[in-house]
């Protein structure tokens, strides 16, 4: 690789790195106004779910998807815990998504520009409000 692309590789990984620092940013005061987690009556039943004992045939047979209570488990219980959860794993994976659409294209200038608006689409407040929401689709 000669210097020409290896100081444009270094550009692009800085920008990206920038950006997304940026993200993290405005993500983080973005939700800081939220207070608590947002339940609905579909989340109780989780939370109940997650109460049994892990070997018992209440948590297994429930009738609901298991990797909800599971998580639920996992953190025993507490709100905060799972909605801080969901919205480190939110971060994670917009930020994949915007890697993987940033990588589809050819020009270095529209890998940078793909990149933001997929991270500022996530900023939307629908979105960042439905990640403190407990719900199994959440």
């Amino acid at each position: 690789m000669n210097s020409g692309k290896r100081i444009n590789c270094l550009i692009l990984l800085a920008s990206y790195i920038a950006i997304w620092i940026l993200y993290l940013l405005l993500r983080i005061y973005s939700v800081s106004s939220i207070v608590e987690p947002k339940l609905y009556p579909d989340s109780k039943t989780y939370l109940e779910i997650s109460i049994s004992p892990i070997t018992s045939s209440e948590f297994w047979n429930a009738g609901t998807p298991i990797i909800t209570p599971l998580m639920y488990k996992l953190f025993a219980g507490d709100l905060q815990g799972i909605a801080i959860f969901q919205n480190t794993f939110s971060v994670f994976s917009w930020s994949v998504l915007a890697i993987a659409v940033a990588g589809l294209s050819q020009f270095d200038w529209m890998k940078i520009i793909n990149f933001s608006l997929v991270l500022i689409f996530s900023l939307s407040a629908e979105i960042l409000l439905w990640d403190w929401v407990i719900l199994s689709e959440s």
